[in-house]
């Protein structure tokens, strides 16, 4: 049923909307990934995988209505008024090939700091893993602050595609 990706499709969006449900739609049509039905998974680029940097457009027009798309997902919702939400993904491969992806989501961090701790979280899962990091992090970064009345939503994430 599955094959194995060879292009991991970084992408984000963000959206605000009258309830927390409209707004994680709203923010997924802007990542260009509305129309997939997003099965969540865990963060291991596979072997000779691409990691490429995109935007909406690019997904939407490789994205039909209703496809089942492994997607690792980084998101954050909030109705608090005044608060200051994100969502990053980050990913890298090793020297042997394969590589890993990993999320972060919360309040009031800067983009600066969430990268810093991304790619931390990389150094320490290759480390367990016995890998060195061959290629430059890929990086995936969204924020926003949700608005006095309603709802806001952050996503980051990295759809496996071929």
């Amino acid at each position: 049923m599955w094959e194995e990706a060879d292009k991991l499709y970084f992408t984000e969006g963000k959206a605000q909307a009258f309830n927390e449900l409209v707004a994680f739609d709203a923010a997924l049509q802007e990542a260009g990934i509305h129309e997939a039905n997003i099965i969540n998974i865990s963060s291991v680029v596979p072997q000779g995988a691409e990691l490429i940097q995109t935007n909406e457009r690019i997904l939407e027009d490789k994205i039909t209505e209703g496809e089942f798309c492994p997607t690792v997902v980084s998101k954050q919702i909030s109705s608090k008024p005044d608060e200051k939400i994100y969502a990053a993904v980050a990913g890298c491969k090793f020297g042997s090939g394969y590589g890993i992806n990993v999320e972060a989501h919360g309040t009031s961090k800067d983009k600066d700091s969430v990268f810093t701790e991304c790619k931390k979280m990389l150094r320490d899962m290759a480390d367990r893993r016995g890998e060195e990091i061959v290629s430059d992090i890929t990086y995936r970064y969204t924020s926003m602050t949700v608005p006095e009345t309603g709802a806001a939503c952050v996503i980051a994430a990295i759809v496996y595609k071929n």
